[in-house]
C-alpha cells in the first residue's frame, strides 16, 4: 500500500465521503484577523472551531501572506482530529477600479523542501515592503493574465478561486460582463483551465437590473464556461469560522490538493450546497467474514458510494456474491458461476456478517439468531476446529453483532436472542451445541441488566424440538424420525409458532419485560 493510500484508509476508512470545506480561512497572521487569546492556546481553539463548524477541510488563505510556521502548526494540530488544511492566499491582482481578490489554492509542491509561497507573493508586489501590502487593501500591479503566468512559470501546481464575486473587489463587480466576454478568447485559455470556482454567489438572476451582478449574465458572458459554486466564512475571529447559512460539501476520498481539485472539475456531481438526504433505505455499513478462503476480511462500505473498486483480480466479485448469498438475493445469470464461487469462498464452515442501520442511522430491534450444531456419541469425537466453529458461531458473533448495535440503539430499543432448551436440558450428543447455549443464555441475562439503564430491553427465546433445515442436515436418519415425540405435546413445533414470541419481546408491549427467558417447548420445561 501507497502512503498516499494508507493515509486515505485512515481518513475515509468507508471510501469517498460528503464533507464540508471552507475555500475561504483567515488566521491571527493575518492583520485583520482579532485573537486575543493565550498563544499556547491558539492552534487549538482555532482547530476546535473548524471542527465545532463540521468543516473537515479548510483552505488558508491571508491578504497577500503566507505564514509558513503558522500553517505548518495549525495543519499539524488539525491532523490530530482527522481535519485537512490546504495552504493558499488571497492575493488581490490589478484588475477593475479597486482591484480583484482571488484565492490561490496550492498543492503541497509548494511546502516541499522549504516555503515556496512567500517568495511567489512578494514577486507579484514589486519594489514594496511586507508592511505595504501584507492587508487587506494591498495590491499588486499585475493582472490576471501576467498572474497564471507567473504561476505556471514555477512549474507547481495550483488552482484559482475568485472570492466575494459580487461584492467590491469581486470579480463580477469590478470587471463586469463585458470583460468577463474576453474571456472566451484563447488567450484567456489558461485562465479559464486555472480557474474552478466562484465564492459566494447569492444573485441569480438579476437579467433587469443593468448595474447588478449575477449568475444568469455571467453565464451570458462567459458562454460555454463556467466552474464550480463555492462558499467560505472569511472569518476575522475565531467566532467567526464556518458562520453564515451558506456551505459548500465535496464528495472526495482524501484530504489532499488532488482530491479537491478532482471534485471542483467534477463539479455536478461531486460539489453540493446540501449534505444529500438520507437514503431511505438499510445502509450496509460493512461485511466481515469468518471461515472460509475470506477468513478475517472486513470491508467497510461507504453511504456515497454504489460500488467496489480495485484492481482486476482482488477479489470483489467474491465479496459481491457472498454478500448476496448472505442477504438472500439470487440472479438468474451465471447462477452456477456464481453458486460455485461462493462455496469456494465460504467452504469449509465459513460465514458471513453483515453489519446494517436503517436510514436513520439506527438500530431499533436486533435478534441474534444464528446457530450451528451436529451431533456426536462422545467428548472425544468432537474435532477441535469444530468447537471452536461453533462457538464462534453460536456465541463469538452474538457479541460482536450486539457490540456493533448497541451504539446505534436508543431506549425502547430491544434485543432478542435465541437460545435452546439444550441450556437447561442438554443433551450428551449435542455436547459443543448445549455449551453454547448455556452461554447465550447467561450472557441474555447479564446484558439485559448492563443496559437497563439505557433503556433497551434483553430477553431471549428458548426454543425446544422444531423443524428448521438444521435438524436433517445434523442429525442422524433415526433421530429425525422421532424428532420431537418426547415433549408432552408429542410433536416437533413449527417455525411459525416461535414468530409470536419474538415479535412480542420485539415490540413495545414487552415494555416492562428484560432479562427473561421465554420457553417454545411443547410443554417441555425451562428447568
Amino acid at each position: 500500500m501507497t502512503q498516499a493510500s494508507h493515509v486515505s484508509t485512515k481518513q475515509f476508512p468507508s471510501g469517498a465521503e460528503w464533507i464540508r470545506v471552507d475555500f475561504h480561512l483567515h488566521t491571527k497572521a493575518d492583520k485583520e484577523f482579532k485573537y486575543s487569546g493565550g498563544e499556547n492556546f491558539y492552534n487549538s481553539a482555532y482547530v476546535d472551531a473548524l471542527e465545532k463548524a463540521g468543516i473537515r477541510l479548510g483552505v488558508i488563505t491571508n491578504h497577500n501572506k503566507f505564514d509558513f510556521e503558522e500553517f505548518k502548526a495549525l495543519r499539524a494540530t488539525a491532523r490530530k482530529k482527522n481535519i485537512g488544511l490546504l495552504p493558499g492566499v488571497e492575493l488581490s491582482i490589478n484588475e477593475g477600479q479597486n482591484g480583484v481578490h482571488v484565492l490561490i489554492v496550492f498543492s503541497d509542491a509548494w511546502l516541499s523542501g522549504g516555503d515556496y509561497i512567500s517568495p511567489f507573493i512578494g514577486s507579484m508586489f514589486p519594489g514594496k515592503t511586507t508592511a505595504e501590502y501584507q492587508h487587506e487593501n494591498g495590491k499588486s500591479d499585475r493582472n490576471l493574465l501576467q498572474l497564471v503566468e507567473t504561476l505556471e512559470g514555477l512549474d507547481k501546481d495550483f488552482f484559482l478561486i475568485f472570492a466575494h464575486v459580487e461584492d467590491p473587489k469581486g470579480l463580477w463587480r469590478e470587471v463586469g460582463c463585458g470583460r468577463l466576454a474576453d474571456w472566451k478568447e484563447d488567450r484567456y485559455a489558461a485562465l479559464r483551465r486555472r480557474t474552478l470556482g466562484f465564492q459566494k454567489v447569492r444573485s441569480y438572476n438579476k437579467l433587469s437590473d443593468a448595474g447588478k451582478p449575477c449568475r444568469a449574465k455571467t453565464k451570458q458572458a462567459l458562454g460555454y464556461w463556467y466552474p464550480a459554486e463555492v462558499e467560505g466564512s472569511d472569518p476575522k475571529t475565531i467566532d467567526e469560522i464556518g458562520k453564515g447559512e451558506n456551505h459548500t460539501y465535496l464528495k472526495i476520498g482524501e484530504l489532499s490538493f488532488e482530491a479537491v481539485k478532482f471534485a471542483l472539475f467534477d463539479y455536478e456531481r461531486r460539489v453540493r450546497s446540501a449534505l444529500p438526504e438520507p437514503r431511505q433505505a438499510v445502509l450496509l455499513k460493512q461485511v466481515s467474514f469468518a471461515g472460509g478462503a475470506l477468513d478475517g476480511l472486513t470491508v467497510p462500505f461507504s453511504p456515497s458510494l454504489n460500488c467496489l473498486i480495485g484492481p482486476r483480480g482482488n477479489g470483489k466479485s467474491a465479496v459481491i456474491e457472498c454478500v448476496r448469498h448472505a442477504l438472500g438475493f439470487r440472479e438468474g445469470a451465471d447462477d452456477n458461476y456464481k453458486s460455485g464461487l461462493v462455496m469456494r469462498m465460504l467452504s469449509p464452515a465459513g460465514k458471513v456478517v453483515v453489519e446494517a442501520v436503517d436510514e436513520f442511522g439506527r438500530v431499533d430491534i436486533l435478534v441474534n439468531n444464528a446457530a450451528f450444531q451436529r451431533t456426536y456419541g462422545g467428548i472425544e469425537e468432537i474435532p477441535s476446529e469444530e468447537w471452536d466453529y461453533t462457538f464462534r458461531t453460536n456465541i463469538y458473533a452474538m457479541f460482536y453483532l450486539t457490540k456493533a448495535a448497541v451504539p446505534h440503539m436508543k431506549p425502547g430499543s430491544a434485543i432478542v436472542n435465541t437460545t435452546s432448551i439444550q441450556s437447561y436440558q442438554p443433551s450428551a450428543s449435542l455436547l459443543a451445541y448445549a455449551t453454547t447455549k448455556g452461554a447465550v443464555t447467561n450472557f441474555t441475562k447479564a446484558l439485559a441488566a448492563d443496559l437497563a439503564e439505557k433503556g433497551i430491553r434483553v430477553n431471549a427465546v428458548a426454543p425446544g424440538p422444531i423443524w428448521t433445515p438444521l435438524i436433517p442436515s445434523t442429525m442422524p436418519a433415526e433421530q429425525v424420525k422421532t424428532f420431537g415425540q418426547d415433549t408432552p405435546l408429542g410433536r416437533a413445533g413449527q417455525p411459525a409458532e416461535l414468530a409470536p414470541v419474538y415479535v412480542l419481546l420485539a415490540s413495545q408491549a414487552a415494555s416492562y419485560i428484560t432479562g427473561q427467558i421465554y420457553g417454545v417447548t411443547g410443554g417441555k420445561p425451562l428447568v
